[in-house]
């Protein structure tokens, strides 16, 4: 579906830069914005560190069983210190495994502050004028169209990306829920 909606998007920006369409520039600009947004989702996909299809096409190609846990428990005992059963689990893990976890840790984290850095420097500007300029509309009021158009992009726009916000916020308080509950600091 992404790629559908990319193909229409870049399709109206073609028609307009070549000047078969003459849309007025806020049209013009939203596209523009808009391709910039899907293609910065759909490289989302190309990042191996992230748990995406290439990790489980690099996890199913190399012949891991749990490289994940295996990744996470290594870059633990290289900052901090293993609790006895996550030794002994490290311990019992696959040679595979822990070969390949010797590098794949390095690569998640230099993939994660990349994401950072990505997200900072690339998507949060792009967010931030999209707000702006929905704002502007919707300081108008419900009773205008521009109120309408300005809400529906920007939650066709910036949606998915604060519903992800949303659902990792919510998770991550439920999980220091149960840590505490159970007495784990």
């Amino acid at each position: 579906m992404d790629s559908v909606l990319l193909a229409v998007l870049l399709t109206g920006r073609l028609l307009i830069d070549t000047g078969l369409w003459q849309a007025p520039e806020p049209v013009g600009s939203l596209l523009a914005a808009w391709v910039f947004i899907k293609v910065m989702q759909m490289l989302w996909q190309s990042l191996v560190f992230l748990r995406t299809d290439l990790y489980a096409v690099l996890v199913n190609a190399l012949g891991c069983r749990n490289l994940w846990r295996v990744k996470s428990l290594m870059l633990k005992r290289a900052f901090s210190r293993l609790t006895a059963d996550e030794e002994s689990e490290l311990a019992d893990a696959t040679d595979t495994d822990l070969r390949v976890g010797r590098w794949f840790r390095w690569v998640w984290l230099a993939g994660f502050a990349g994401v950072i850095v990505w997200f900072c420097v690339l998507l949060l500007p792009v967010f931030a004028q999209t707000l702006s300029w929905a704002a502007e509309g919707l300081a108008e009021g419900p009773l205008t169209a521009a109120f309408w158009y300005r809400l529906l992009c920007v939650t066709l726009l910036l949606g998915p990306e604060a519903l992800a916000l949303v659902l990792t916020v919510k998770e991550y308080a439920a999980r220091l829920t149960r840590r505490r509950s159970a007495g784990v600091a």
